[in-house]
């Protein structure tokens, strides 16, 4: 965990208590279940209590005979980071919000963010850098994703397949369907009536967008909070593969197993490379290839069996930051190696 964040999520926290005071076991107590994803129970309890010890000293923090409350300091830190101050009645989501990026919103955006639909479209607006104010609504995001997904032509093969199904698609809210579930990297479309099918979809890419495969309220806060007190970025920004390739697609494979092969670093074993480190050892002599771009390509690659990627079988023995980086899903299955 990076302490900074931790430090910013303990402050964050009292100075959306709404003026009451909190013992270090509520505190506790209240922060523990979104840090399950990165520590135990234990491990969470003893680096919230060092934050704690660490914002007292800095007198950002004030402990009263156990009652700890934001000093002015602490709040102005909070101030500096997020943007803003938990406005009445909207602490809980301003919280979640400030993980995100998106503290600065008016009330009633931060209200729309504390229902399930709101935090999953703004997630799918964060992943797409969707033109749409912060946390709008989910037809807007479903609107705008539609246009992203038909302009930036995803590939030849995703456009090729989106494009087929559309020529059966009775109205426009079908191929938004068929776009959704394409860019969710699922192949054939599940039986069920259309809306039913969308939502389904949306909650995918939500998910995806966090890198998570649970995709209720909680697995998402779970996700968002993990990812982001590890020094990440919440939600994981989609590469735009309809760029000029600066690789082509007959010698892609080659090069990225290449690059595997050279890689000193990130190995399991003599056939598996992590791919993140294989995508360092690319960008030395093709300096252009984004790691997300690199990640979709070697998807396609998989899915061309040109090369074989391969699940992480035992993650407890890795390192959690290099599996984040290196993740790659497609269906239910979330690839972090490269085959040698």
């Amino acid at each position: 965990m990076n302490d900074d964040r931790v430090d910013l999520l303990v402050l964050a926290s009292l100075t959306a208590s709404d003026g009451a005071s909190h013992t270090q076991a509520r505190l506790t107590a209240a922060l523990a279940p979104p840090l399950r994803d990165v520590a135990t129970r234990a491990e969470a309890q003893a680096r919230l209590g060092d934050a704690v010890a660490r914002l007292v000293k800095g007198r950002q923090v004030l402990d009263r005979r156990g009652a700890l409350q934001p000093s002015a300091r602490g709040e102005q830190r909070v101030m500096d980071t997020w943007g803003s101050l938990p406005p009445a009645g909207a602490h809980r989501p301003w919280l979640l919000a400030g993980v995100l990026g998106v503290a600065h919103v008016t009330a009633q955006r931060l209200e729309r963010l504390d229902r399930v639909e709101g935090l999953r479209a703004e997630l799918i607006r964060q992943r797409y850098d969707l033109p749409l104010e912060p946390v709008s609504s989910l037809v807007q995001v479903q609107n705008a994703l539609g246009w992203h997904l038909l302009q930036r032509g995803a590939s030849n093969e995703v456009a090729t397949v989106a494009g087929a199904r559309t020529n059966f698609c009775a109205d426009g809210r079908s191929a938004l369907v068929a776009l959704v579930y394409t860019a969710a990297g699922v192949d054939v479309l599940p039986a069920g009536r259309t809306p039913a099918l969308l939502a389904r979809g949306l909650r995918i890419l939500a998910a995806g967008a966090v890198r998570t495969a649970q995709w209720s309220p909680h697995g998402l806060k779970r996700a968002i909070f993990g990812r982001w007190i590890r020094g990440l970025r919440a939600v994981v920004p989609v590469g735009d593969v309809s760029s000029t390739l600066a690789l082509p697609d007959g010698q892609f494979a080659q090069q990225a197993l290449d690059a595997a092969r050279k890689s000193p670093t990130g190995r399991l074993g003599e056939h598996l490379v992590l791919i993140s480190h294989a995508h360092r050892q690319l960008v030395r002599s093709h300096p252009a290839v984004s790691l997300e771009h690199f990640k979709q390509r070697l998807l396609l690659a998989h899915r061309r069996q040109e090369l074989s990627l391969k699940a992480a079988d035992m993650p407890q023995i890795h390192d959690r930051t290099d599996l984040e980086e290196s993740m790659v899903t497609y269906r239910s299955s979330r690839f972090c190696f490269i085959r040698i």
